[in-house]
């Protein structure tokens, strides 16, 4: 397995930091915490993170919401607000947990979270984007990142059996 220290995958974090001479800090405690390197992600996503076209922009915008409307559960906490520049930090003040409810909705409510998974992804698909949290998503995207997710090797069960049956013969 290939070690990254964690500034090759982030932004500088210091003033006195410049293209020519970078200086991590925050991120990594000065290039002590080193990161396994990520595989490539699905070309269909790929070119969502780093194209130039407006659909590309746009899906770089809602990012966080395509995240939230393919989520399988649901984090509770209380959030801190972090002042300053550089990249968005999520911190959490006290306990994070997830809010795992029953696998069928609530009478009279529609599904979400891992109540979508086990829907046919086309009814799945159009519960997300009738969502009202969904409103101004584009539904060709939702659409392949949906399915990104239902591959077979998206799921780490099945790439775990495909493995012991590559290994058994």
């Amino acid at each position: 397995m290939s070690l990254l220290p964690c500034f090759a995958l982030e932004g500088r974090t210091s003033l006195q930091s410049s293209n020519h001479n970078p200086k991590f800090g925050k991120c990594c405690l000065s290039g002590k915490i080193w990161l396994p390197q990520l595989d490539n992600p699905p070309p269909e996503l790929r070119h969502l993170l780093i194209g130039q076209g407006p659909r590309e922009k746009k899906f770089r915008q809602d990012i966080r919401k395509y995240n939230d409307a393919l989520a399988m559960t649901s984090v509770g906490r209380k959030l801190e607000n972090i002042g300053g520049g550089g990249p968005y930090v999520f911190k959490v003040h006290g306990a994070l947990s997830h809010r795992v409810g029953s696998l069928l909705p609530a009478p009279n409510q529609h599904p979400v979270y891992a109540q979508l998974y086990i829907y046919d992804p086309e009814d799945a698909l159009n519960y997300r984007m009738e969502n009202q949290n969904n409103r101004g998503l584009d539904r060709d995207i939702m659409c392949n990142l949906q399915d990104m997710l239902y591959r077979p090797w998206s799921c780490p069960v099945q790439v775990c059996i495909g493995v012991d049956q590559e290994h058994a013969s």
